[in-house]
């Protein structure tokens, strides 16, 4: 079965008319014709990936690859489509071949990163976003943090995530990254810490629904109901509809009891 995978992929690889990756830094530059004509279809990928033609996009990056096999940019281009195909496969090529020809490329281990949790490769995640947070003004490095947090939580070592995720915060307090981290505490049974993430996350971003619900959940469950009711109250002005909102309205009807 693995012998399968593994010629399904030479085979993909062939029809994309692309080399392997330990083969490109010794191949010879191209003309200056052949460049501007890969430049060409490089555009004109672009334009495909902007009316969400994504099959066309990757034909015409696999051709600004075949003119331009030197460009670091292409393979990531071709890579991005497929992974977006979640073709995984194809994508980590790609991804490895834009390395091979650009090893301090910002970006593109963030992108094999992501490409690894979506294989739940945490481990492999892990390497490559630390390689990304190594290189200079490495883009974003927020997302980043909350990317290696999310792939330490997977594997059961919550230290190395919360540690994580505190980084995150100190570069962009993030409400999306302090719910991730309320979501870690309240699985480990820290309460209060969960409470105290979730309000900021509901105070970053007002009308983050999961995080005033969740918040209303600690405050019920501490019987301190005011203060829930405010949150499900919240819940309701942003979801008149919807398991939270039918969630909220029966917290709503108990408060209202005592």
């Amino acid at each position: 079965m693995r012998l399968n995978k593994i010629l399904l992929l030479a085979a993909l690889i062939l029809a994309g008319g692309c080399s392997t990756a330990s083969d490109l830094a010794s191949m010879p530059e191209v003309s200056i014709e052949s460049r501007s004509a890969a430049r060409k279809k490089f555009i004109e990928g672009r334009q495909f990936l902007s009316l969400r033609m994504n099959s066309e996009a990757l034909g015409s990056f696999r051709d600004a690859i075949d003119l331009d096999p030197k460009n670091a940019s292409y393979y990531i281009s071709a890579g991005a489509v497929c992974f977006t195909e979640k073709q995984f496969d194809l994508a980590e090529y790609y991804f490895k071949s834009a390395i091979e020809l650009e090893p301090r490329s910002k970006g593109i281990y963030r992108e094999l990163g992501r490409l690894y949790m979506a294989k739940s490769l945490w481990k492999k995640a892990i390497s490559e976003f630390k390689k990304d947070l190594e290189i200079s003004g490495a883009t974003y490095p927020h997302e980043v943090y909350n990317w290696l947090a999310l792939s330490y939580y997977q594997l059961k070592q919550f230290e190395n995530a919360e540690r994580e995720w505190l980084k995150a915060i100190e570069i962009n307090d993030n409400a999306e990254i302090r719910y991730n981290l309320a979501l870690a505490y309240k699985t480990r049974g820290e309460e209060d810490k969960a409470l105290e993430s979730f309000k900021i996350a509901s105070r970053l971003n007002k009308d983050f629904t999961l995080a005033h619900f969740e918040a209303g959940q600690i405050y019920y469950k501490k019987q301190i109901l005011e203060k829930a009711k405010k949150h499900f109250e919240n819940v309701l002005r942003l979801e008149s509809k919807g398991d939270l909102a039918v969630a909220s309205r029966i917290y709503l009807n108990k408060i209202a009891e005592h």
